[in-house]
């Protein structure tokens, strides 16, 4: 079964270039904050989160990429929850993180809002699914692509969650761990 996702990674291949690029992916999410005034709703608003999709270049068959894609989330501390070979799709749907991953505070790789002093994506529980799907190019090479969706949630209060943007940088640093994996 192939993900909605996986037709932007489609059309994206005749257009990829080598390095990285990325395309908005077709997953979107909704979250509805309210605000509670006197036992009711005074106002809702529903914020609508389009992750995207980072594709990267590597000159490698994708047979050989897809051997290091566990060994690259593990190197992460992500667990792999989900593995379908003939797609060669790998991800975690349901990963929760909390404040860094892998020695890295997660600010760098996410946007939740919340002060500069004090960003969500540091004190809140983040929740993503990141997803890793491989295309092969016509002259030998890999497009790794990698999606992620992420929200937060307080840990103190029992509030709503707030959406996070990734700016791209984890789902580079998937294909840098399997080409520094590969280049061994």
């Amino acid at each position: 079964m192939r993900y909605a996702w996986s037709l932007v990674v489609l059309s994206a291949a005749g257009c990829a270039s080598p390095g990285a690029s990325s395309s908005v992916g077709d997953a979107k999410t909704q979250s509805t904050v309210r605000v509670n005034q006197g036992g009711s709703t005074a106002a809702a608003l529903t914020v609508t989160n389009q992750p995207t999709t980072v594709t990267v270049v590597v000159p490698t068959l994708p047979a050989r990429v897809w051997r290091e894609l566990p060994a690259a989330y593990d190197s992460l501390g992500i667990p792999v929850t989900k593995l379908i070979n003939e797609d060669m799709l790998i991800g975690n749907q349901n990963f929760k993180v909390r404040r860094s991953l892998a020695g890295v505070r997660l600010p760098k790789y996410l946007e939740c809002g919340g002060p500069a002093s004090a960003p969500n994506a540091e004190t809140y529980q983040v929740t993503m699914s990141i997803l890793t799907q491989l295309q092969k190019r016509e002259d030998g090479g890999t497009l790794v692509s990698t999606l992620i969706d992420a929200s937060a949630q307080s840990v103190n209060f029992n509030n709503s969650s707030v959406a996070c943007r990734s700016n791209g940088d984890l789902e580079k640093l998937v294909a840098k761990i399997v080409q520094a994996r590969l280049n061994q």
